[in-house]
């Protein structure tokens, strides 16, 4: 359970069986929270508001619901971003709210119900500067595989894939920036990488990517 948010004992937004009406009520209570809060002009209030969103967003994503979470945060960003801008300066220079995680987590919400050029727009906008290496390659992963449902072309593609690479080499997002590189990089092996990329995938339990590099395998041998 969420804190603050009392629900039946076996309602989780973690599991997919959770129905839209219950994160429909959920997301409105934390909404009027986060509107109290900032209203309130009380940052420490605020920020606990913004754990609780991003404590939300994190367990609506666990269970698929990516349309629920591009609804909550369509409202939710918008009351922290009034709050952020009414702040004197000094003060948010002093002690940002930091809004970087839920942006992202908005802009792959909407990737994943098909709004790519929105995902696109706000995944390019967020601020790298002073952003964690982990939140960081998630974002990059994000604007390439926006880019990659866009068409753009090849060479954008595959820098931006490349950037997330580099950032953690080992990472689960460096093998899915691996796999977006592959599939954009015209190449008589490009089979053979990608059967050693699924391998590599499975090895490491990066199922999801294991299971797009399937789909794509089964098309190629059809």
């Amino acid at each position: 359970a969420l804190r603050g948010i009392h629900s039946p004992s076996d309602l989780k937004f973690s599991s997919a069986r959770t129905g839209s009406l219950e994160i429909e009520n959920a997301s409105t209570l934390i909404l009027r929270e986060a509107r109290a809060a900032t209203e309130s002009k009380n940052h420490g209030r605020v920020k606990a508001a913004l754990v609780l969103s991003e404590s939300f967003v994190g367990q609506l994503k666990r269970g698929d619901h990516f349309r629920g979470v591009a609804q909550f945060l369509d409202d939710g960003i918008k009351i922290f971003e009034e709050y952020v801008s009414a702040r004197p300066s000094e003060q948010e220079a002093k002690e940002p709210l930091g809004l970087a995680s839920l942006l992202h987590s908005q802009a792959s919400a909407l990737r994943m119900v098909g709004q790519h050029e929105r995902a696109h727009k706000i995944a390019t906008e967020i601020n790298l500067e002073g952003q964690s290496n982990a939140l960081k390659e998630k974002i990059l992963l994000t604007i390439a595989m926006c880019k990659e449902s866009l068409k753009a072309p090849s060479e954008e593609i595959i820098a931006v894939a490349e950037a997330c690479r580099k950032i953690n080499p080992r990472g689960w997002p460096a093998l899915h920036a691996r796999y977006v590189i592959t599939s954009n990089t015209p190449s008589p092996e490009k089979t053979a990488r990608l059967r050693l990329l699924y391998e590599d995938a499975r090895k490491k339990g990066c199922n999801t990517v294991a299971n797009n590099i399937g789909l794509e395998l089964s098309a190629v041998a059809t």
